[in-house]
């Protein structure tokens, strides 16, 4: 797509890093001839937290605090991923109870992290009132997180092998109560957002991404299922017990436009009120963690009933082998795929912790001149904000983890495998000031 300018003093715009309209730290700079977009440049990198490497110097019960802020939107989500691994590793057995408490807390947060992204989204078009409709949802939401966490976010929820604690009591039915209030609330949305003449004229046909161009783009989660591509992880992996008797439907649209995107996100909010139902419905009992695999690392092993560990304030933590093997894992976070590429080496720290965020891959369709000229130029700027909103570029995960290199020296690359899913690859190479960088380099052609 070329659009041509008609005068020929154009204006440049810097949208963000610290914007308004920016939800997150993001920079767009663009090209202006009076409302209509000529060209766009996206600037990310602007927060580096170096996730990866503090992961090679934690055990994962001490790293877990961490993930929680990879996202704030999806703190389920970033735990779930991080205890997945050493599970898979070490072949641990998570009892049925504790996983289908882990599947509501998922889908609670998905909800939650959609509330969060309609409330901005509609604010951008210009329509304030849902804003604040839907953040009276999402406060009740944290309220049931309050109640059985502890914290309204970055809960800490998820341990290896269950959970924290079990459910408080009274707890399923507030949640139950939830569930029935909160289904009579999307159908007001749909009243007041979906059927909106003024928010249809904004949105649809806006931001065209076809089949093949989100799978040659890598996009996972809303973005992909949005363009016709039905591709769910809780479908296809069926991790956790989202492969019990769970009966929902996959959400896509065909259309590949704002508006589509914005209904795969309603339809996926009312799915997830279903599956909530049905698991709290089937709720088997019994342990809420795996007792078997608490171990002390080190020195004496205490006892529990011990008088050193009873009333010594200095107790060793919990520490879990990773066995020498490489293994990537994935879960089907609200902004698509969220996975970790974890080699461990029969200690307590992972050698390598490499994190794929969702928004990673998201933002090709800005990076790529094709794909930007496709997506931006052409559209008035009153378009340009709901457009990449919609397409998740604003989204904290960004500024999160795409700047969360090992070392100075890493060059990581994410490219599209196989269509929807995705291929690391991390190539380090070695120089004589990298100091604690590892050479990655012959796991390269491992990686499959």
């Amino acid at each position: 797509m070329t659009v041509s300018a008609t005068r020929k003093d154009l204006m440049i715009v810097n949208m963000g890093p610290h914007h308004p309209s920016m939800h997150g730290v993001l920079r767009l700079i663009l090209t202006l001839d009076g409302e209509d977009v000529i060209d766009c440049e996206p600037i990310l990198g602007y927060l580096h937290r170096g996730m990866e490497k503090i992961a090679e110097n934690r055990t994962i019960i001490q790293y877990l605090p961490y993930v929680t802020r990879w996202d704030y939107l999806a703190t389920m989500f970033t735990e779930a991923i991080t205890v997945n691994g050493p599970e898979q590793l070490g072949n641990i057995q998570v009892p049925k109870r504790a996983s289908y408490i882990r599947v509501i807390m998922l889908e609670l947060s998905r909800i939650a992290s959609h509330l969060l992204w309609l409330g901005p989204f509609m604010a951008d078009i210009g329509a304030q009132t849902p804003f604040f409709y839907i953040f009276r949802e999402r406060e009740l939401l944290y309220d049931l997180f309050e109640a059985a966490t502890g914290m309204r976010m970055m809960h800490n929820y998820f341990r290896i092998g269950g959970v924290a604690v079990d459910l408080p009591y009274g707890w399923i039915d507030k949640c139950l109560d939830f569930c029935d209030y909160f289904l009579t609330e999307v159908v007001e949305y749909q009243k007041l957002i979906t059927r909106n003449p003024v928010f249809l004229q904004r949105v649809e046909g806006v931001g065209i991404i076809d089949g093949e161009e989100a799978i040659n783009w890598g996009l996972s989660g809303p973005m992909l299922r949005a363009s016709g591509i039905q591709w769910d992880l809780r479908k296809v992996d069926h991790y956790e017990c989202y492969d019990d008797e769970f009966d929902w439907e996959v959400q896509w649209q065909k259309e590949g436009d704002s508006l589509a995107r914005y209904l795969v996100r309603i339809g996926e909010m009312t799915e997830s009120v279903k599956i909530i139902q049905q698991a709290i419905e089937g709720i088997p009992g019994g342990a809420y963690e795996n007792l078997e695999v608490r171990r002390f690392d080190g020195g004496r092993h205490s006892e529990w009933n011990d008088f050193d560990y009873r009333f010594i304030s200095k107790k060793p933590s919990p520490a879990f082998e990773l066995s020498k093997q490489e293994l990537y894992v994935r879960v089907e976070a609200p902004k698509g795929e969220l996975g970790i590429f974890l080699i461990g080496d029969n200690s307590v720290f992972p050698w390598r912790w490499k994190i794929r965020p969702p928004a990673e891959c998201e933002r090709l369709p800005f990076d790529l001149p094709e794909a930007e000229e496709e997506l931006v130029a052409g559209y008035q700027t009153e378009y340009s904000d709901p457009m990449s909103h919609s397409v998740k570029i604003y989204d904290t995960c960004i500024g999160c983890t795409q700047c969360v290199r090992a070392c100075p020296t890493d060059v990581l690359e994410m490219i599209p495998w196989d269509g929807c899913k995705a291929k690391q690859i991390a190539s380090a190479p070695r120089t004589e000031d990298c100091v604690g960088c590892k050479d990655v380099n012959p796991l390269v052609q491992r990686i499959s």
